[in-house]
């Protein structure tokens, strides 16, 4: 809930709730002196990621050739988009680039070793590599960084060859 002081015009209580009318219940609270304002939220919407209707969560759980699809492009930005940044040493764009590859990545590797029982351990590998990579990227360590990028996409295209 948010709170808002209480409000002694009238007049102005009446312009929040010609506002807050359509999508917040305002309540007043004269014994605490505040107006409480209580937003309106959809609650028929499903927090988990494997119900087949609408999620909250930004990515959905896809069958298992549009995950691999997914991943692969995932793939191809962290051997592209990314080793091209950290070859010109742009070390910010290449973080950024890394985390958006890996954010897609990760959820749909995990999905993909969950579904078809693939390797675990490479899994957690490659994530360690991937890790490894970020760190080298935020100490802007070019001899590190270059030869990880390729490890890291050779390791992730392994992986995603048996899907």
């Amino acid at each position: 809930m948010i709170r808002l002081y209480w409000l002694e015009d009238e007049k102005r209580v009446r312009y929040l709730r010609g506002i807050f009318s359509s999508s917040c219940s305002l309540l007043t609270n004269k014994s605490s002196s505040s107006l409480l304002l209580q937003q309106a939220r959809d609650l028929n919407i499903n927090e988990s990621t494997k119900g087949d209707g609408a999620s909250r969560f930004f990515l959905q759980k896809l069958s298992t050739e549009q995950t691999a699809a997914r991943a692969k492009e995932a793939t191809a930005r962290l051997s592209g988009e990314v080793s091209e940044y950290v070859n010109k040493k742009y070390w910010t764009q290449a973080g950024n680039a890394l985390r958006r590859a890996v954010y897609t990545l990760r959820f749909d590797v995990n999905n993909l070793v969950a579904e078809k029982g693939g390797d675990a351990d490479a899994a957690k590998d490659l994530f360690k590599t991937i890790e490894s990579l970020d760190f080298a990227i935020r100490s802007k360590d070019l001899d590190t960084a270059s030869p990880l990028a390729a490890v890291a996409a050779s390791k992730a295209d392994a992986i995603l060859a048996a899907f």
